[in-house]
């Protein structure tokens, strides 16, 4: 998994939090994460489609599924986390149990 972190000397103003899957993950693995935080309920969700594909894009220009596959890969592996100004340490620790725990459980049934 892939966790997003300061570059040495930037402060970044975070407005979501979003982790990549490793990239033997397929999106349906991501899903079942999804799924599987959502009923231990811990808001998760996927991160934003690719620009490409947003109706605008496909209508404008005509981009298509499979134009940018990396793109496409990256985005299909992403994992907003919960993430407010109100959130606790302990909230925090416990998202971050909730997801090691689903990625484990996931890992041994794929």
């Amino acid at each position: 998994m892939i966790i997003p972190a300061e570059p040495k000397g930037c402060d970044i103003s975070w407005f979501v939090f979003v982790v990549q899957l490793a990239d033997r993950f397929a999106s349906q693995q991501r899903d079942r994460i999804l799924e599987e935080m959502k009923n231990k309920d811990i808001q998760v969700g996927n991160y934003f489609p690719p620009v490409h594909l947003q109706p605008f894009m496909v209508e404008r220009f005509g981009y298509k599924r499979g134009d940018f596959p990396i793109t496409e890969s990256v985005s299909e592996r992403t994992i907003a986390l919960p993430f407010y100004n109100g959130l606790t340490k302990d909230q925090m620790a416990t998202v971050c149990r909730a997801l090691r725990k689903v990625l484990d459980s996931v890992c041994r049934i794929s």
